[in-house]
């Protein structure tokens, strides 16, 4: 946003950035700042924004590279651009926020799964010590505690599986 309005002001694409390196806090004013340099030390843009991409690991930054690289070669609308890349940038944030709320959900139902045995466990055994005695006593309840331990560990497996969602 910063950069357009740069642009609408007159200023050119390399002036922006650093106006950008100059403003705004780091770490990646100081990315932006790189930028100008390069380019005012006589390194073509294209290089200058492909160093940016790979000193910056961000798909963000990646859209704006891939952008302006495409829009230097084909020619078009820079600010429209510029306003497309930063409203997509906007929305994958919040989309990413979103999507990490709703699976947290997911995430504290299973380690609320994972411990509820756990604690009736321990309140059962406070509570009638004999009751639970069979599953430490008895070849029956040992393998039961072995299975039902395995199977924590893969249904929390498949928990965390299901919750890890990549935006």
């Amino acid at each position: 946003d910063f950069v357009c309005r740069s642009l609408r002001v007159g200023h050119g694409l390399a002036v922006s950035f650093g106006m950008v390196g100059d403003e705004l806090p780091n770490p990646i004013a100081r990315e932006f700042k790189n930028v100008f340099e390069e380019v005012n030390f006589g390194l073509p843009f294209n290089e200058a924004m492909t160093n940016f991409a790979l000193r910056v690991d961000s798909a963000d930054v990646n859209f704006l590279v891939v952008g302006l690289l495409i829009q230097r070669e084909a020619g078009g609308n820079l600010i429209g651009l510029l306003e497309n890349i930063a409203k997509t940038v906007r929305d994958r944030t919040i989309f990413a926020g979103k999507v990490r709320v709703l699976s947290s959900e997911g995430k504290y139902s299973g380690i609320l799964l994972s411990a509820l045995p756990f604690a009736i466990g321990g309140i059962l055994a406070v509570l009638n010590p004999h009751y639970m005695s069979i599953l430490w006593t008895t070849e029956l309840g040992q393998n039961l505690i072995l299975f039902s331990l395995v199977m924590m560990v893969f249904g929390g497996l498949w928990m965390w599986k299901l919750t890890k969602i990549r935006v």
